[in-house]
């Protein structure tokens, strides 16, 4: 089994980062780490989502002391999410926010996220 992560662009302001996942179990896995970034930013905002789902949820976290559900994208499910009409999702973890976006899910679930993202400083 493998899993994926891609830099496809990183600027001053947005950056694009591709993840695979053929079927192991994650769980809260930093994909997005904001310190890998160049210029580094505090924290992101997730302006849109492409993905394939199969066999399971993926749960998408800003990563904190208390981890905060950014969204979760549904099992056997392909879709676009666009949040850039009001600029992006933006990140409301509370104490001890970290500005990393991380995954979970189970074995066996299979997924490909395209995440576009606004880097805040």
């Amino acid at each position: 089994m493998a899993v994926t992560s891609t830099t496809i662009n990183d600027g001053d302001r947005l950056a694009v980062l591709r993840f695979t996942n053929d079927g192991d179990e994650e769980s809260a896995v930093v994909k997005v780490d904001v310190s890998e970034l160049s210029p580094v930013p505090t924290k992101v905002r997730i302006l849109k989502v492409d993905y394939s789902v199969a066999d399971g949820d993926v749960q998408m976290f800003f990563d904190a002391s208390t981890d905060v559900l950014a969204m979760t994208l549904p099992q056997d499910h392909s879709n676009q999410l666009d949040f850039s009409s009001y600029g992006g999702l933006p990140n409301n973890a509370g104490s001890g926010v970290t500005g990393d976006v991380a995954f979970t899910c189970a074995a066996n679930t299979e997924y490909m996220v395209t995440l576009t993202v606004v880097k805040e400083y």
